[in-house]
């Protein structure tokens, strides 16, 4: 199993005492807004890979998304210098502070594994320091593996998206009546998209059902990309599917190579379509880049 034995090393101590998280002052379990979108350096001497592991020796960044709205969890990338790159979800159990389930592995020169019940979980404990610093622990009672102050990651996609009704084709129930507009906040930060969609005045008796990125302009049926919540499930964003709270909801998911590829491609027309119960062919849409 892969990411599971702490080392205290140099890279990052605390100093050793009674109580305290794995045995070690000056750390206090992490919260959301501890973690949400940051990127935690961990040197190569960290302990964070154990002698033998592919990964062994090798510096690595965690990048963690935006938290749902209601329920902890939130989309994580781990990558190394080797490229080799790790993700999933990240769920704040109570109990489990900071539950790792790795969905998606992809090692250096290898082909990549996507699978919701992979065995590489990741660690199950997590605190933070005065200085923002992430501790590791796969067992309360080791010491934690730590990485170095915490940066904000640089945003590789950067998008407010409108919503309307009159882009939507062929909705399959009449939309007169309907006064539904919306916004679509994204962020793409390496391996981890995160989102924030608001729908303005949604019908009391209806509930937001299914939010997609789709190929193509909004004013054709495109091919679907990738589900940002709801259905369809796709493998890797299939462990912990955002909670969807009224109107709004405020998430995070892990995205592969090749959907990020095409999320930052300049040359790739995109679209969001939004769906809910009463109108599951769709309510609302919105262009996230025209034809160029």
């Amino acid at each position: 199993m892969l990411l599971l034995v702490a080392v205290w090393s140099a890279a990052g101590c605390a100093e050793e005492g009674a109580g305290g998280f794995g045995g070690s002052s000056g750390f206090n379990d992490a919260t959301s807004t501890d973690l949400a979108q940051k990127s935690f350096p961990f040197g190569a001497d960290s302990g964070l890979f154990t002698e033998g592991e592919p990964r062994y020796g090798q510096s690595a960044t965690l990048i963690v998304g935006e938290f749902t709205s209601t329920t902890p969890t939130a989309g994580f990338s781990l990558t190394t210098d080797d490229g080799s790159l790790q993700g999933g979800v990240l769920a704040l159990v109570e109990g489990h502070p900071c539950r790792f389930s790795t969905v998606f592995l992809q090692l250096a020169g290898k082909d990549p594994q996507i699978d919701p019940f992979l065995p590489q979980d990741f660690f199950e404990f997590c605190a933070v320091d005065s200085e923002g610093r992430l501790g590791l622990l796969e067992y309360e009672d080791e010491l934690p593996i730590i990485s170095e102050p915490p940066t904000d990651p640089t945003a590789d996609l950067n998008e407010t998206v409108s919503l309307l009704p009159s882009l939507v084709v062929e909705p399959g129930v009449p939309l007169d009546g309907r006064a539904e507009t919306g916004t679509v906040e994204l962020e793409l930060f390496g391996n981890v998209l995160s989102f924030s969609v608001t729908i303005d005045d949604l019908s009391a008796t209806d509930k937001l059902r299914d939010g997609h990125i789709r190929r193509g302009v909004a004013s054709e049926n495109g091919e679907l990309l990738l589900t940002f919540f709801g259905s369809p499930i796709q493998p890797v964003r299939s462990v912990a599917p955002p909670f969807i709270d009224g109107n709004s909801i405020t998430a995070s998911v892990f995205v592969t190579p090749d959907e990020a590829a095409v999320l930052t491609d300049a040359a790739s027309p995109l679209y969001i379509s939004i769906t809910s119960r009463q109108v599951s062919s769709g309510l609302l849409r919105g262009q996230l880049r025209d034809v160029p």
